[in-house]
């Protein structure tokens, strides 16, 4: 049985992305299940109002971060007390959220002080380096990403199309990890008619958005093709690196800034129709709310996204044809009411305590592999010590 978890993330809040959300929500419904978790990740605090902060966790342990201007965020580096903190607290697990610096260091650490790892693949990062201008770097990073997931006891990743690129590195134990959405923030019920009104800045028209971070691999550029048009509105509910370069090249569309909790359940609700134009997504938390919305959603046909919308629940369009994007939007439009349905059907089987229940089946799976390893370690060295005293 797992009683105590630790889990070690390189990005916390006040970032914003899917890591960060996926995380909290994974410690949220742990600690609300009984299970002692601890947290390692930048900032973090137990502070109650500190930017850092996380309710119920027992022990938090915070990290040095490096702030990369040119990406618009910060990426965590390893720590100097991991190993204690680990040694002090004797998980019986170590759950590592897209591990890459300090989350290379986590796996490490946990081989070497015998505690199972399960690490999350959640962030396609050779991909976020070509669209960031770092092509160079994409084959380093996929020899780095595979280094660290053949440690872990066990690698989890949350659809296929991750699976198969894992596979592909040669990243052994992989499982897949259904990831699930808050139905009781993410519901229909939120929809504000003001709320809608305000995005669409006045107009009486169809609210078309997309929600996350603003920045160059989410391919914002694709939305050029729906602003300024007067049969309806664009909204861009998040911030990020490109926004001054988007207000600009994005004429009449709405920016709201970074949004919370309630406020960001509310604003995603109101919009007609959501669009994600990046290709590059492991998942697409944002789709996935969304939906939960009764939103129907435009994706592209690509990556992880991919997976979750159908024609029945939104539409799909070829990886960077702004033209594409165009008729998959109008698609949806035309027939908005029966696909924001569907979509808020198909997100009822993706709610967290089921996810959350599945991510502990895996911890137990780790826990397992782990004790099986041992075993064998042991009998062969066993037989090894045997048979040269037989010699």
């Amino acid at each position: 049985m797992i009683v105590r978890v630790l889990v070690v993330t390189e990005s916390w809040k006040p970032s914003t992305n899917g890591v960060v959300r996926s995380v909290e929500q994974v410690v949220t419904h742990l600690v609300a299940a009984g299970v002692e978790v601890a947290l390692v990740a930048p900032g973090a605090s137990r502070e109650h109002g500190s930017p850092g902060a996380v309710d119920g966790v027992a022990r938090v342990l915070s990290t040095p971060s490096l702030h990369v201007s040119r990406l618009g965020c910060s990426t965590s580096v390893p720590a100097a007390g991991l190993r204690a903190f680990v040694r002090d607290l004797a998980p019986d697990v170590v759950h590592v959220a897209s591990p890459f610096l300090l989350g290379a260091q986590a796996v490490q650490v946990a081989a070497e002080e015998g505690v199972p790892s399960v690490a999350v693949y959640q962030t396609d990062v050779a991909s976020f380096a070509v669209a960031n201008g770092l092509a160079f770097a994409e084959r380093p990073v996929w020899r780095w990403i595979a280094r660290i997931h053949r440690r872990a006891t066990l690698n989890l990743a949350c659809t296929h199309d991750a699976l198969t690129a894992l596979a592909a590195q040669g990243v052994p134990r992989l499982r897949r990890w259904h990831r699930g959405v808050d139905l009781g923030l993410f519901t229909p019920a939120v929809r504000d008619a003001d709320v809608r009104t305000a995005l669409a800045g006045g107009r009486d028209v169809p609210v078309v958005g997309y929600m996350g971070r603003l920045a160059p691999e989410k391919e914002l550029p694709l939305l050029r093709v729906l602003a300024g048009r007067e049969d309806l509105a664009l909204a861009l509910i998040g911030d990020g690196p490109s926004r001054a370069e988007l207000a600009a090249s994005l004429p009449g569309a709405t920016f709201t800034g970074r949004l919370d909790r309630d406020e960001l359940a509310r604003a995603v609700a109101s919009l007609d129709v959501f669009v994600h134009p990046g290709r590059h997504e492991t998942l697409c938390q944002a789709a996935m709310q969304a939906m939960a919305c009764g939103v129907p959603a435009v994706v592209p046909d690509a990556g992880g996204v991919a997976e979750l919308v159908d024609g029945t629940s939104g539409a799909r369009f070829v990886p960077g044809s702004a033209a594409s994007l165009d008729d998959a939007v109008a698609a949806v439009l035309s027939d908005r009411t029966a696909r924001g349905a569907r979509a808020r059907e198909v997100s009822l089987e993706r709610g967290l305590a089921a996810s959350v229940a599945e991510l502990r089946g895996h911890y137990e799976e780790a826990v397992r592999l782990a004790r099986a390893s041992r075993t064998t370690t042991a009998t062969s060295s066993t037989t090894t010590t045997t048979s040269r005293e037989a010699a």
